[in-house]
């Protein structure tokens, strides 16, 4: 009951509702490894346009070379602040991936998503703007400016300022590694789906709430009655145990067999289940396992007495 509370709570507060569909998760993961791939495009085209620069700077410089570098130089700046803003926009869906992590129970992949938008905001300078590389590169190539003003300053604010490009190139390149991004893909999608079960487990729950209290006729007291699930989601090849709870209410028997039936053959299920009610007083458990094939299914439950229920599955 504390998770999901917890559930609620977290994800009324990233703004997702109950019934949030898996891929506005899923497209966290993959706008937080583009925009690292974007802020490394970029800086490597700005190191480009710095050797420019650099080069120019060597030699003699007339009217038309220096209004050429200053161009070039802005080009520059204007790269390295594109991408320190979608280093900033990744750290946001990690952060929001690390959330998605916690309210699953995953610790250990929140933890290290977490450490790592710490790592990116010390490299933009949001968390220590004295000294990051962001910070230290732009000072380097506002000092250039300031040369190419009175070029009989020394010329070695230029060398720093190459020295400090290369430094971003390679932490840059550095994150998707430390990221680990094709290692944990396949992690991340089964736990994205373990959040949407939960989801639903939460809508189910507080369906159940609200149908309880409504009034019953007397007659299907006399009947079992099973647990209706809403809906799982599988990944191809995937298994997953599907607990039902069961009131027994006043039925006389002490046993009960109910029928299981998929609505595709790729789906595997047990063919009959048999309760009893001294081992499945309050609740009872099956296997399910998905096929190759994709798309929306169903597995119904025909108790020999009493209402069958139904669980929508779905594959991906």
């Amino acid at each position: 009951m504390t998770r999901t509370v917890v559930a609620i709570v977290s994800l009324a507060l990233t703004g997702a509702p109950i019934g949030a569909s898996e891929p506005d998760f899923r497209a966290d993961d993959v706008l937080a490894y583009e925009n690292i791939e974007t802020a490394r495009d970029l800086l490597k085209s700005a190191r480009r346009k710095y050797e420019f620069v650099r080069t120019a700077c060597r030699g003699k410089l007339d009217a038309d070379r220096t209004l050429a570098v200053r161009v070039r130089l802005a080009d520059c700046e204007a790269d390295v602040e594109k991408a320190r803003t979608a280093l900033r926009r990744a750290v946001v869906h990690l952060r929001i991936l690390a959330l998605a992590y916690a309210i699953a129970g995953h610790d250990f992949p929140a933890e290290v998503l977490t450490t790592e938008s710490d790592k990116l905001q010390r490299l933009v300078g949001d968390k220590a703007p004295t000294g990051s590389p962001f910070t230290s590169a732009l000072s380097a190539l506002s000092g250039v400016r300031v040369w190419l003003a009175k070029p009989t300053l020394p010329p070695n604010v230029i060398e720093a300022g190459t020295d400090l490009l290369e430094t971003l190139v390679e932490q840059a390149a550095g994150l998707s590694r430390g990221l680990d991004w094709g290692a944990t893909k396949e992690q991340l999608r089964k736990s994205l789906l373990h959040i949407k079960e939960c989801q639903l487990r939460v809508r189910r729950e507080i369906c159940e709430l609200r149908d309880s209290s409504r009034p019953e006729p007397w007659r299907d007291r006399a009947k079992p009655a099973l647990e209706i699930r809403s809906e799982v989601v599988l990944g191809k090849g995937d298994r997953v145990t599907l607990r039902h709870r069961i009131e027994w209410r006043q039925y006389e028997a002490d046993e009960l067999e109910v029928t299981v039936t998929a609505s595709d053959p790729s789906l595997t299920v047990p063919a009959t289940l048999k309760l009893d009610f001294e081992k499945h007083q309050f609740r009872f458990e099956y296997e399910v396992k998905a096929g190759e094939s994709a798309g929306e299914f169903t597995v119904t439950l025909t108790p020999a007495v009493g209402k069958p229920v139904t669980v929508q599955v779905t594959v991906k």
